[in-house]
């Protein structure tokens, strides 16, 4: 199996290898980080699913913790890629240290652009107080790095856009990284538990990609088994939120409108 390389070992503390050079043109680039509710993680991980990607490639680095996954008897990496023609997903099932996401992160955009992608798409949660009582399905706010008139923006429809606050965390060196080098991105974050796995929060992040990507992907599976995603993924929400208490201690209160 043909092993292709961003960079060697000895250049980068983070390395995204493809098994393959891969048939992905102009792809829509997803992000599926651990943070708030595991929003990130549990929608990428339905998406690909869903549509069937097939893994691609996997992240190289000093800076990972000693941990292999492990899925149906085969040892994984942590971090990896899948994707198919116009559609790729990174996604990660360990939290990110701060030194760990302002590599990757800068790694994944530059990543995208000699991929020469059309838009990078971060998916996370907002901790909301208000969601424990919630009924209905939890508002998605947009932040975006292109202008207003560029059409995928038109196709966002009705989501509300984040008008100001401070965004901490794996998702904020994201979007930093993609305003540096000129890669268009959109945030998409919706409101969600902190201390517990939200499939419904990752389900309403679905609907708004649907109509972006000219997708179809229906999320009834996904709200119908959250009782049995939520038990499967407590132990990576626990590690998740010592990650990101650590990681606030060096930033900015969140703030959210």
């Amino acid at each position: 199996m043909s092993k292709v390389s961003m960079a060697s070992a000895t250049q980068k503390k983070v390395i995204i290898s493809e098994y393959a050079a891969s048939n992905l043109d102009k792809p829509s680039v997803i992000v599926g980080f651990p943070e708030a509710g595991l929003v990130g993680t549990i929608a990428a991980s339905y998406l690909i699913q869903t549509l069937s990607l097939p893994e691609l490639g996997y992240v190289e680095s000093s800076l990972e913790p000693a941990v292999i996954v492990v899925q149906k008897s085969m040892p994984k990496f942590p971090i990896r890629l899948f994707g198919k023609e116009d559609l790729a997903i990174f996604i990660s099932d360990i939290p990110l240290t701060a030194r760990l996401a302002y590599e990757l992160t800068d790694e994944i955009v530059r990543w995208s652009l000699l991929h020469n992608s059309r838009v990078l798409i971060g998916i996370t949660g907002i901790p909301s107080e208000e969601r424990v009582s919630m009924e209905g399905k939890p508002r998605v706010l947009s932040v975006s790095t292109a202008e207003r008139k560029d059409p995928i923006i038109e196709k966002l429809g009705g989501v509300q856009s984040f008008d100001e606050g401070v965004i901490a965390g794996g998702y904020a060196l994201l979007l930093k990284r993609c305003l540096s080098l000129n890669q268009p991105n959109i945030t998409l974050l919706a409101e969600s538990h902190l201390q517990f796995p939200d499939p419904g929060a990752a389900a309403a992040i679905i609907d708004v990609l649907n109509p972006l990507l000219s997708m179809n992907v229906d999320v009834k599976q996904l709200l119908d088994e959250s009782e049995q995603i939520r038990l499967k993924m407590r132990e990576l929400m626990s590690r998740t939120q010592q990650s990101m208490q650590q990681m606030s201690q060096q930033a900015a209160p969140r703030v959210y409108a």
